[in-house]
């Protein structure tokens, strides 16, 4: 293993200042498309910040922890940047994964708010404040669209995803916007995604590659494509998905790179491999014509801490550690 403690500043940004920043000179350009559905910078930013304020007046703020029980829609992506911008974290609750372990979610971050869509609530507290998005929304919209002004610092939370853990309870991991913002310009610089870039959504917000997803995108004024529950199925679904949105960025696991066919992709550029160790037979599959990316790291360092580009002699290395982080 290479070590790589690059000496360079650490970025001392907020995720939501970075992501106004491309409001500011993307505002007209598509930033996020599910199905038939889309938003511009512009509209998500005001979409967003409306939400934001919403949950301010609900004492959301620095520090604050707001679960996201919602399924794969333009309201999911909405719902986690809005809880950023009120100053808050996001925690995940999959709505497919068993009540059993969102319930011990619930109590053991102790969500106080709860953003929902259609999906049974009996099993949540009632002390809980439950906002069902869809039924709120014509509320939310009087809300204010500008930016909101509330101090958020780089050490303040962005969001807690919870692992399996090695007990078998769920573990929850708590991530900074200063962690958080270090990863992401590492992300964009190491993939080289800008605001030409068709970005797949993939990953379960319960999984931390959704936060490579999400915010590399959102930051570096691309496209990003939420998948459906269908579209996330191998082998035609997805295949269909990522030829029709002509998806130049995709970070998938092995698993699911060893079932596609990798030659049918021709405007996939950037290939991302993570989540479990990469063959050789698959690295060098993709290798021929696309720049592939071998990534490895706990969640506990925020989605991966070691990358490499993969150049085709022997079984893929994990690579060097991103900037400001030691690997031992």
């Amino acid at each position: 293993m290479n070590t790589n403690l690059k000496l360079s500043n650490r970025p001392e940004h907020t995720v939501q200042k970075l992501f106004e920043q491309q409001v500011i000179q993307n505002p007209d350009s598509v930033a996020l498309v599910y199905k038939d559905q889309q938003l511009t910078y512009k509209e998500l930013n005001e979409k967003v910040n409306q939400l934001a304020f919403y949950l301010q007046k609900r004492n959301i703020g620095p520090e604050s922890m707001v679960g996201v029980y919602i399924e794969r829609s333009l309201e999911m992506i909405v719902s986690i940047l809005g809880i950023i911008k009120a100053g808050g974290a996001y925690v995940p609750l999959d709505p497919a994964y068993p009540t059993k372990r969102l319930e011990y979610i619930l109590k053991d971050a102790n969500i106080q708010v709860l953003l929902t869509q259609n999906h049974p609530t009996q099993w949540i507290p009632k002390e809980i404040d439950c906002i069902n998005i869809k039924e709120h929304e014509m509320n939310i919209s009087r809300e204010k669209n500008i930016n909101p002004t509330i101090e958020v610092k780089p050490d303040n939370l962005a969001y807690v995803i919870y692992t399996s853990g090695s007990t078998g309870k769920p573990k929850g991991v708590l991530i900074e916007q200063k962690s958080l913002c270090n990863f992401i310009i590492s992300s964009i610089n190491l993939t080289k995604m800008n605001s030409d870039s068709r970005n797949i959504q993939f990953a379960s917000l319960s999984f931390d590659a959704s936060v490579f997803e999400i915010f590399t995108n959102l930051v570096s004024g691309g496209t990003l494509y939420v998948c459906s529950q269908h579209d996330i199925m191998p082998v035609e679904p997805l295949t269909q998905f990522l030829q029709k949105n002509k998806i130049t960025h995709a970070l998938l696991p092995p698993t699911v790179l060893n079932l596609l066919d990798e030659s049918v992709f021709k405007d996939l550029q950037v290939v991302i491999s993570a989540g479990s160790a990469c063959s050789e037979q698959v690295a060098k599959r993709w290798m021929q014509n696309h720049l592939f990316i071998n990534a490895y790291g706990p969640t506990e360092t925020t989605v991966y801490t070691v990358a490499g580009i993969y150049k085709g002699d022997g079984a893929p290395p994990i690579g060097r550690s991103i900037p400001n982080v030691e690997v031992y």
